[in-house]
């Protein structure tokens, strides 16, 4: 955000740029493009609201406008809205509603509980390794005791915007951490992430993600429901296997409920 002025209002000229291409509903069957692209209406949604909610603080602080990218798909472009031909919308129009009446409204109090730490502010040990393990290495009756264990974030020291404990600078990592809950009745379950590059994440034996592309710092993200039916009371395991393909490096993870409630 630059500095709020009497004169002139602050807008985020374009933002978003999700893609989703759906089938029979393309201008062109190939090469088609966003920002972002995924193959699932249920990843789509989840990094629409991952991004519409990062316009909550930029509003605290003086956004008076945004653009999102774009309202149908183009010629070339599958970040749209509706498809190309009008035919399809990719969301579901109700929630998608909702949430973004939560912009133009008072804004919602937000309570982040910590589940699972990240090492951003304190270094969290992991039991890693950079040789392909077993098949059965995300579960946990898996015998981990022959790993290194490392402190994250695990990667390389010229990633922007990191502090590396673990130095990570493999094309593959895979990396367990034990943890316990009192509780599982949480309100909305986040990843606290910062992968670069792709990211498939584990919980209890369970695959609940596939994170493609990378971030450029931690980030709130959205879980499956397969996440959150994954956990349990008592001691739950969480491994990652990241993948590097080119430049930067770097993964740590944490769990956050989040609890949004609106203001009348």
């Amino acid at each position: 955000m630059p500095p709020v002025s009497e004169n002139r209002v602050a807008v985020l000229g374009e933002y978003g740029g999700l893609g989703l291409p759906l089938e029979d509903h393309l201008w062109w069957d190939k090469r088609n493009w966003g920002y972002r692209t995924y193959e699932t209406a249920d990843e789509l949604w989840r990094n629409y609201q991952r991004i519409t909610r990062q316009l909550f603080p930029l509003i605290k602080s003086g956004l008076a406008a945004a653009i999102y990218t774009q309202t149908t798909d183009v010629e070339g472009e599958v970040n749209g809205l509706m498809t190309y031909d009008r035919k399809r919308v990719k969301f579901d129009v109700p929630a998608i509603r909702a949430l973004n009446e939560q912009v133009y409204g008072p804004l919602p109090t937000i309570t982040r509980t910590t589940l699972l730490p990240t090492s951003e502010e304190m270094a969290q040990k992991w039991r890693y390794t950079v040789e392909a393990p077993g098949e059965d290495w995300y579960t946990p009756d898996f015998d981990d005791t022959v790993w290194k264990e490392g402190e994250a974030g695990f990667g390389t020291n010229e990633t922007p915007n990191t502090v590396v404990q673990t130095e990570w600078s493999t094309n593959d990592l895979w990396i367990r951490r034990q943890f316990t809950l009192d509780s599982v009745a949480v309100s909305e379950l986040n990843y606290r992430i910062y992968h670069d590059e792709d990211a498939t994440i584990y919980i209890n034996g369970r695959q609940v993600d596939q994170l493609a592309g990378y971030t450029s710092n931690y980030e709130n993200l959205l879980a499956s429901s397969e996440a959150v039916a994954a956990l349990k009371e008592g001691k739950n395991l969480i491994a990652i296997h990241a993948k590097q393909t080119k430049g930067g490096q770097y993964i740590d993870c944490g769990l956050l409920d989040v609890r949004f409630e609106s203001k009348e």
